[in-house]
């Protein structure tokens, strides 16, 4: 429970001297140093409570005994932090990392009692009240309270490289996370159909001779509509006027390749200072216009885009009825899902027997 807490704090405050001490490279000199000198304040107490230190005339016994404390707490910790964690811990080896640890554990009770035991007998004096080998001392008791310490001291050793690992973690999925989702979004964001600009091009090519102003005008609004997805839609947001200049000379380039094509474009509100990611828009005109090629009534096309404080309102009127199962919307919807999680709403609205209407609401807050 407090290593789950510690890791709540340190994602909430990845900015805190904490996280950056127990984190940072810089700081490991530090670490390691408080961690030895922990080792060596625990290794002096545990000594000191073997014997009676004002009783013991040889008291360099004792400080032998500390330095045999220290080392092997030393041992049985870097083991654990440069062996046990990386090879079976960070890999989900629980039941041979649990094994290593109680074995390494046992076989450091084992160390200890063993030089606690030879240097009663070098200092000939009696064990401490609180010594493992006072008669009067309960064993079981004392064996598990140094089990208790040794666990304790190494789960707190073990901390920093835990966490360490875990922020790692944490941000290579979130690394992967927005790779995968910015993928997504341009697999996404490149669903203009081709087809209908190599009619353009094929159209162009016969109009050359015919009616060369007409063709130069149509290679104009072409290049327009290139220079756009070439280069402004490389760009994470473009201004909003910038998308509708790009939807209109869209839309004109419909009208000069079909006359019979009609369209009509409203813009309400400041759209100069609007920043939105591109392409929003294109999918459901191009949908509309499909829609309304297919049908015999009057090939009319309204589109208008309000601004009202940070929310964009968008519509999409059609003589002719949009498919809310299209698989065109369907892509389109998983954009707006990425872009704008709880942030948007979009309705198809049958507005007569044969046309319909495309709403969206963003909110860019």
């Amino acid at each position: 429970m407090i290593f789950f807490n510690m890791m709540l704090y340190t994602n909430r405050n990845k900015s805190s001297a904490l996280y950056r001490f127990l984190i940072d490279p810089k700081f490991r000199i530090w670490r390691h140093f408080i961690l030895i000198l922990s080792i060596s304040i625990i290794s002096m107490n545990q000594a000191f409570s073997v014997f009676d230190f004002g009783v013991v005339k040889n008291r360099s016994g004792i400080f032998f005994l500390c330095i045999i404390y220290m080392i092997s707490y030393c041992a049985v910790g870097y083991f654990n932090l440069f062996v046990l964690i990386p090879k079976y811990f960070l890999k989900k080896k629980y039941i041979s990392f649990l094994t290593f640890m109680l074995l390494s554990m046992a076989s450091l009770l084992m160390v200890q009692y063993s030089f606690e035991y030879l240097a009663l007998l070098y200092l000939r004096t009696a064990p401490a009240p609180t010594s493992i080998f006072n008669p009067e001392n309960t064993m079981l008791i004392d064996i598990l309270s140094t089990f208790i310490t040794i666990t304790l001291c190494i789960a707190g050793a073990s901390v920093s490289v835990l966490i360490k690992h875990w922020v790692i973690d944490n941000q290579r999925i979130s690394r992967l996370e927005k790779e995968h989702i910015q993928s997504e979004l341009e697999q996404l964001k490149d669903q203009i159909t081709p087809d209908f600009l190599f009619k353009i091009l094929n159209r162009t090519s016969v109009l050359v001779k015919s009616e060369p102003k007409k063709a130069n005008e149509m290679l104009m609004k072409l290049s327009m509509i290139l220079r756009y997805q070439l280069y402004d839609c490389d760009r994470d947001k473009v201004l909003l006027n910038s998308e509708i200049n790009f939807i209109q000379n869209y839309l004109n380039l419909r009208h000069l390749f079909c006359d019979d094509f009609m369209f009509e474009v409203v813009i309400d509100g400041n759209v100069n200072r609007t920043f939105l990611p591109p392409l929003l828009f294109i999918p459901f005109v191009q949908d509309s216009i499909s829609n309304i090629s297919k049908g015999t009534i009057n090939n009319l096309l309204q589109v208008r885009f309000e601004v009202i404080n940070n929310t964009i309102y968008f519509w999409c009127n059609s003589t002719n009825e949009v498919s809310v199962n299209n698989p065109d919307l369907s892509n389109i919807r998983q954009r707006l899902d990425l872009l704008f999680p709880d942030k948007y709403s979009l309705n198809i609205i049958a507005t007569g027997s044969e046309s319909s209407m495309i709403k969206l609401e963003l909110n860019l807050e």
